[in-house]
């Protein structure tokens, strides 16, 4: 399902140098008929692929989205509920409900790891993440394609702060501050979206994109 943005969503910011600031995982379904989960699939547990032992400290994020209906541009999904929860030792987590609704998608991500897909692992309650071994451009391609963009509100976009501050942070790691401005700045605008709200990150991204080109670093 596509979804679309609500009118004046930063949607665009990539290609301008910028993140889109509204995420939603790819996947997303109505929150009043969200999928129906098995026991085995509501009590989750995230892997490593290459060891087979469970990972800590992941961050699930869970959005719960509904459909109204479709516009010209496409099928109109709002966002309604976003939840955010830790793994716990053994790399365990439970789906959690909103309204007697289960999230329509949901995804786990801890830097320095990329999302394996494995269909039949997740109908049986796993999910798998591998170490990231590839350049800064596969992990940008990574986040980008990993991640869609759909409306919600700043007030629900404040409960993912700490996952976007995790994405900034490791894209301020990996990448050189000379010629990966754009994907780090984009995963600046995304923390700072949810942590500041639109109007305060759209002027420091903005200060941001003028003092580059003045600069002529506007890579």
């Amino acid at each position: 399902m596509t979804a679309t943005v609500e009118r004046g969503s930063p949607m665009s910011w990539w290609n301008r140098g910028c993140w889109s600031v509204l995420l939603c995982l790819v996947g997303c379904a109505s929150d009043s008929s969200g999928p129906d989960y098995t026991d085995a699939q509501m009590h989750r547990q995230v892997i490593d692929k290459e060891t087979g032992k469970g990972i800590s400290d992941v961050l699930v994020a869970f959005v719960w989205t509904r459909n109204e209906g479709f516009s010209p541009g496409g099928s109109n999904t709002v966002c309604t509920h976003l939840a955010l929860l830790h793994t716990d030792g053994e790399g365990r987590y439970t789906i959690p409900t909103w309204r007697s609704y289960t999230p329509g998608t949901f995804v786990p991500f801890k830097p320095g790891y990329s999302r394996v897909i494995d269909p039949i692992a997740r109908r049986e309650g796993r999910d798998y993440l591998k170490p990231f071994r590839g350049t800064v451009q596969e992990r940008q391609s990574e986040f980008e394609r990993i991640y869609n963009p759909v409306g919600c509100t700043e007030d629900e976009d404040k409960k993912l702060v700490e996952l976007y501050q995790r994405m900034y942070e490791e894209a301020k790691a990996i990448a050189s501050p000379e010629k990966d401005t754009k994907f780090i700045d984009g995963a600046l605008v995304i923390y700072e979206y949810a942590a500041l709200g639109r109007e305060e990150a759209q002027k420091r991204s903005l200060a941001r994109r003028l003092m580059r080109l003045r600069e002529g670093t506007n890579k």
